[in-house]
């Protein structure tokens, strides 16, 4: 029963871990936050504001 259980938690945990919230994997992600970096870094004639 215990290792059921044990099984169990480490199921839950890795899946609480691994969720995210839009629904990207972890490559999409990177690639997301990535360009949301430059576009904030981008003044409105689409140069590079420092």
């Amino acid at each position: 029963m215990i290792t059921v259980l044990v099984i169990a938690a480490f199921v839950v945990a890795v899946l609480w871990l691994t969720h995210d919230r839009d629904g990207l994997d972890f490559g999409a992600r990177d690639i997301h936050r990535a360009m949301a970096a430059r576009d904030r870094r981008s003044g409105p004639l689409g140069t590079v504001v420092p």
